[in-house]
């Protein structure tokens, strides 16, 4: 009876400690050089849906201030990181969407898209190497 106690502790902690680990890819770092706040998204597709974007005012991690940097989720080392979830999407590219935290702020996100307010680059991976995975944006 002991031994199934100890036995079934252990597990328990071992599946606790492994549940706690961060299985992101943070490989990429995106820093901002622009004059302002802005939202980012990585993103495998070359249009934004709304879906994507509506509630960025209430996810902090998805706002980076002037100057700082952080490192975007996109990708989960589990399915293989940032190089296979980019390879393996249609377009075989990330793309980085840019949302100034003023205009979204002023004009709501629904105009933000349809009238596209916003700033857009492609990496390939090559691209990203080239990087050092380390993008840099400022305002244009």
């Amino acid at each position: 009876m002991k031994q199934i106690l100890i036995c079934t502790t252990l597990f328990s902690l071992v599946t606790i400690l492994f549940s706690k680990c961060d299985l992101d890819d943070h490989k990429l770092v995106l820093v901002n050089n622009s004059k302002g706040a802005i939202y980012y998204l990585a993103y495998p597709d070359t249009i934004v849906q709304i879906k994507s974007v509506e509630n960025f005012s209430e996810v902090p991690y998805r706002k980076i201030k002037s100057g700082d940097s952080t490192h975007p989720l996109y990708a989960r080392l589990n399915e293989g990181g940032f190089k296979n979830k980019i390879n393996d999407s249609t377009n075989k590219a990330l793309f980085m969407f840019y949302f100034s935290v003023d205009s979204v702020n002023k004009y709501g996100w629904e105009t933000i898209l349809k009238l596209r307010i916003y700033e857009r680059q492609s990496f390939k991976v090559r691209a990203l190497d080239s990087l050092n995975w380390r993008i840099i944006y400022t305002d244009k």
